[in-house]
């Protein structure tokens, strides 16, 4: 009898471990059914995004095209731009000139008028009752030179914040002829001028360029070791007109003090 319970004993146990088996398989099974599932739902939402990025990114680039475009655009209307700004100066500074001439004759009680020549299309000016000496005096005036052509610097505290670029903007307007002194950070920049004492005045306009800091500062004129003049500009203001008397400075030094960029457009007579 004992010997029977204890083999059915056994054989129970057999068939409980075989079920609890097949029931783990089932389970493992299922389980791995239920991942497999979950991955290829990771891999649909992979593709999707993949998909979005990609739309994304085609619009990107289409932007980035669109955006050079704009910028090659904006470069050649800014290059026509600065063309018809220069032009317009430059019949500004000729019509200044033109009617410092005509109020010059007329303050000297001469009229100019104009006759048309019939052997050429020229307009020659005529000055009646004009004695010959005052005539020839006349056309021996000398027209205001260009300061940064004539007497270019021929040394410079820092070349690398002593300019002369081929325009400077004040007030969003173009200038040309200028030498700008930048002293950010140090206490102050010069250049150097042989003048060999042909000159008798120095004439203008000094203002800060357009988007430099908007700090004031001054200029300080030296003729041959002597400290002929002293100009404050203001950093809010526009370019502000200045005169120094240079007679018989052969040796001008021009100085700039502070923390900001100023230019000098500059006629010298």
């Amino acid at each position: 009898m004992n010997g029977r319970k204890s083999s059915i004993s056994i054989k129970d146990i057999i068939i409980v471990l075989i079920s609890i088996t097949i029931t783990t398989i089932f389970a493992v099974i299922s389980s791995f059914a239920i991942w497999q599932m979950e991955q290829r739902s990771f891999a649909n939402q992979i593709n999707s995004l993949h998909e979005k990025l990609e739309i994304l990114q085609s619009q990107i680039n289409s932007l980035q095209n669109e955006n050079l475009y704009l910028q090659d655009k904006l470069t050649l209307l800014q290059a026509d731009y600065d063309d018809l700004r220069i032009e317009n100066n430059a019949l500004r500074a000729e019509i200044v000139r033109l009617q410092s001439i005509i109020n010059s004759n007329v303050n000297n009680g001469v009229i100019p008028s104009f006759s048309t020549n019939n052997n050429t299309d020229a307009h020659t000016p005529i000055e009646d009752n004009l004695p010959l000496s005052e005539s020839v005096s006349r056309e021996s005036e000398e027209i205001p030179l260009i300061f940064v052509q004539e007497v270019a610097p021929f040394d410079l505290s820092n070349v690398n914040r002593v300019l002369m670029p081929h325009h400077v903007l004040h007030g969003g307007e173009i200038f040309e002829n200028a030498i700008t002194y930048n002293a950010n950070n140090i206490s102050s920049v010069h250049s150097l001028h042989n003048l060999g004492g042909r000159f008798i005045t120095l004439s203008g306009l000094l203002g800060r360029v357009d988007g430099a800091p908007q700090r004031n500062g001054t200029f300080n004129f030296y003729g041959n070791g002597r400290q002929i003049g002293s100009i404050d500009v203001d950093a809010l203001r526009l370019p502000m007109p200045f005169t120094i008397n240079v007679t018989g400075v052969d040796d001008l030094k021009i100085e700039f003090r502070g923390h900001s960029t100023y230019s000098l457009i500059g006629f010298i007579e």
